[in-house]
């Protein structure tokens, strides 16, 4: 198995900060075994193209280690990342991933409301 597809439609993240602090847009992962994969890859866009919007990437596992990326400057247009999991300096053990998290935080973003649509999201060998 070289990829793991943990959401194949797209999910989206509807943000209004008021008075709300952040939105998140969560998978449970039922303590799923990660151990074997490299990367996460993923497909993200905003709908106001003039927004300024970084997301929030977040594993969690069941021995309650989380640790966090951002994606800086999501585009107006559909666009492919890929990070590698040992981005995620904060999670010792793989083998027992319980959530993976996609959060809008207010601090992170120019307008108060907002879209962001996630899609594709998948693990990789």
């Amino acid at each position: 198995q070289v990829a793991l597809v943990l959401l194949a439609d797209a999910a989206k993240i509807n943000f209004n900060f008021n008075p709300a602090k952040k939105e998140i847009y969560s998978l449970n992962l039922s303590k799923l075994n990660l151990a074997k994969f490299k990367t996460i890859g993923f497909a993200i866009k905003k709908k106001n193209y003039k927004d300024v919007i970084s997301l929030r990437v977040e594993f969690t596992n069941s021995f309650k280690e989380k640790s966090e990326v951002y994606v800086k400057n999501i585009p107006y247009k559909w666009q492919d990342y890929k990070v590698d999991l040992s981005e995620f300096k904060h999670i010792n053990d793989w083998t027992n991933i319980s959530e993976l998290t996609f959060t809008v935080e207010e601090w992170n973003a120019r307008e108060n409301e907002g879209v962001v649509y996630i899609d594709n999201v998948r693990l990789l060998r």
